[in-house]
């Protein structure tokens, strides 16, 4: 497959040269720093893909880490994937935004279905491919795959529907510790999201419950009460909360709690608060990949809150600690702060 790659990235240059779109299909292509390209899934057998180039051209631009949504119209040609792979950053001065500069592969797919996929990197020029990790492709959902250091080209194979293939982790066994896949997570986070965003402010706390374990969540519910703090949720209505319920989640790289606190008296949801953290033991080679995890997970819980609140209302840049709030036109506040290494993200949603 590599080989298949590296071909196809001098078939894409020629492509680019003598505008020969689009492609024939293939099961994967390379494409250089500094392209924006459109392919098109094309089925294959069931629940798998070939896909062509339909559109390709330099990219030259640094985009905004956060600020991406103008690269993308809200409607695309049905089953197709846009991308641009370029330099992005983001900070208040040159010096910020020469420290933030990565590699970004930035995309959103107009296909239906939740998508996997096979990410290959060449980080010296003219160098071998390796292989690295992605989040998937959600459907109508722009997403960012991110690296600290140079890389000359990426390599994009084997879509398919998540799940498809075996190799394709899914949940391995919740009475042995509750142990899933990151991008598992990322799928039941999508799921929980929209729903909580859709009900919030009648959401019952009897229907959330059943969702998680729907999700095939772990009660992890402490003995002790639970509250949330005003910096999170001020509560200027004073409502009672006498109710919670906490369910985990964890992986090998990631480890993820869901929290909901509700009045008794009419078993509504009023603050839903989310936290993702190290898993409590770390293999030594896996230490790296945790962080990655972390990097990509951020960005992939930005991209969502994006896409239903736009850009962010307040903004804090504290010592090790960076806080911003949304909110979305139905009023719901979504209050997102991350540790600056990445090895802390909290949520909390609420609506006054």
């Amino acid at each position: 497959m590599k080989r298949l790659i590296i071909i196809a990235f001098w078939v894409i240059a020629c492509f680019a040269q003598a505008q020969e779109l689009p492609s024939i299909p293939s099961n994967g292509f390379a494409f250089p720093l500094g392209s924006h390209f459109t392919i098109k899934l094309i089925p294959t057998e069931a629940g798998y893909y070939d896909y062509s180039v339909i559109a390709f051209e330099p990219f030259q631009e640094i985009v905004d880490t956060y600020e991406k949504e103008h690269l993308f119209e809200k409607e695309g040609e049905e089953n197709s994937i846009v991308c641009y792979f370029c330099l992005g950053t983001h900070g208040e001065t040159e010096e910020e935004m020469d420290k933030n500069m990565k590699i970004l592969l930035i995309f959103k797919s107009y296909s239906k279905e939740l998508l996997s996929y096979t990410s290959e990197i060449q980080r010296e020029e003219d160098g071998e491919y390796e292989e690295t990790s992605n989040v998937g492709a959600f459907p109508g959902v722009l997403m960012t795959e991110m690296w600290p250091y140079m890389i000359y080209s990426i390599g994009l194979r084997d879509f398919r529907n998540f799940g498809t293939d075996p190799k394709d982790p899914v949940i391995v066994g919740i009475e042995k510790g509750n142990q899933i896949s990151v991008k598992k997570m990322e799928q039941i986070f999508h799921q929980r999201f929209q729903y909580v965003l859709s009900h919030l402010g009648q959401l019952q706390f009897n229907d959330i419950i059943a969702k998680e374990e729907e999700w095939g969540g772990v009660d992890n519910t402490p003995d002790h009460k639970v509250s949330v703090g005003e910096s999170y949720y001020p509560n200027p209505n004073q409502f009672i909360m006498d109710t919670y319920r906490e369910y985990s989640y964890k992986s090998s790289l990631i480890e993820q709690s869901a929290g909901y606190h509700a009045s008794k008296e009419n078993g509504l949801v009023r603050v839903v608060f989310l936290e993702w953290s190290e898993p409590f033991l770390v293999a030594e080679e896996l230490e790296d990949k945790v962080l990655e995890t972390f990097q990509d997970h951020l960005l992939f819980l930005e991209n969502m809150i994006v896409k239903e609140a736009g850009n962010y209302i307040d903004y804090q840049d504290k010592e090790n600690l960076i806080t911003r709030i949304w909110k979305t036109e139905s009023g719901v506040t979504i209050h997102l702060e991350h540790m600056k290494n990445y090895s802390g993200i909290r949520m909390v949603i609420y609506k006054e």
